[in-house]
């Protein structure tokens, strides 16, 4: 995983969502093998959700954001960029590069999908479910190019919803 990602967000996280304060525990954990699926060559999140779960205790309050560069799926669905469960949330880089659609790298179009993807799922560790508006951040992601349509940001009524004003 690259450090730089996981400095880039603790510093981005908190802009969008200043009911958090961020911290990088850079503590790095194999993922689970009976959460691989070889048909599919994805990981399945919800198996690392629990696995995470027990493995990284969380703080008073406090929410914990994994980051892998795997690709994940949930039964169900062809993949996810990312999931919550709980206080813990997880996203996957794999799909958020443009290298992965065939197109030139784009590091900026890169660092501000990641930051959707993650701002989405702490968004649900606060409670938040999606949302309707489609530029809202919590709008679920089809595909990327719903990622690349909606904004960092929360609306106006998640923002209510979680008390920001």
């Amino acid at each position: 995983m690259n450090s730089e990602i996981l400095l880039f967000l603790s510093k981005e996280i908190p802009f969008h969502l200043p009911v958090l304060h961020c911290r990088i525990a850079s503590r790095r954990f194999e993922l689970p093998t009976d959460s691989y699926d070889p048909q599919r060559e994805q990981y399945n999140s919800s198996r690392i959700l629990d696995m995470l779960a027990s493995f990284h205790p969380q703080a008073e309050n406090g929410r914990v954001l994994a980051v892998t560069s795997q690709d994940l799926f949930v039964p169900g669905l062809n993949f996810v960029f990312g999931q919550a469960m709980g206080g813990y949330a997880m996203i996957s880089l794999a799909r958020l590069s443009p290298r992965f659609y065939g197109l030139r790298e784009d590091g900026d179009l890169y660092l501000r999908r990641i930051t959707k993807e993650a701002v989405h799922e702490l968004g649900h560790t606060l409670g938040l479910m999606h949302c309707r508006d489609q530029f809202c951040v919590m709008h679920f992601s089809n595909s990327i190019l719903d990622t690349d349509r909606k904004s960092s940001d929360l609306c106006a009524t998640c923002k209510r919803l979680i008390g920001i004003r």
